[in-house]
């Protein structure tokens, strides 16, 4: 991984954009935000993460992200991220707990997958974190 720096309402990316990142706050705090309905959805500070949903599911970014204040960020690009995987199991488990806590979100993206036919039909899953945990093994060989 590598560092990045944000200065204050620098974005970091936009929905839409390709989900290849993982992102680890060293100091500062980010928005994430829906630009498409203006529509503010949390504020991350130093030792939170983001960006494993888009990451781990293989879509393209599901909100946006820029820095409230000066920043510096951890960045992963997906093969570091799954090395980092293999080497820590226990990591992927912590993700996924994490993720439980926006099962809305996560089923919307699992539905979004299914229509588009994305969806193994031996890991879609009713209940989003199993779902989400076998995607996660699935992608990353884990």
């Amino acid at each position: 991984g590598y560092r990045k720096r944000l200065k204050p309402l620098n974005f970091l990316f936009h929905e839409g954009d390709p989900g290849d990142t993982f992102y680890i706050i060293l100091s500062g705090s980010v928005e994430v935000f829906v630009e498409k309905i203006n529509k503010h959805l949390t504020t991350l500070k130093a030792g939170k993460f983001f960006g494993e949903l888009a990451l781990m599911l293989g879509i393209p970014r599901t909100a946006s992200v820029r820095a409230i204040e000066d920043t510096i960020l951890f960045a992963i690009h997906k093969k570091g991220f799954e090395k980092i995987l293999h080497e820590n199991p226990e990591l992927a488990e912590v993700i996924v707990q994490e993720l439980a806590k926006h099962q809305e979100e996560l089923s919307e993206r699992q539905n979004e997958l299914r229509t588009l036919g994305l969806v193994d039909a031996e890991e879609d899953d009713k209940n989003p974190v199993v779902w989400v945990r076998n995607r996660l093994k699935n992608l990353f060989d884990l």
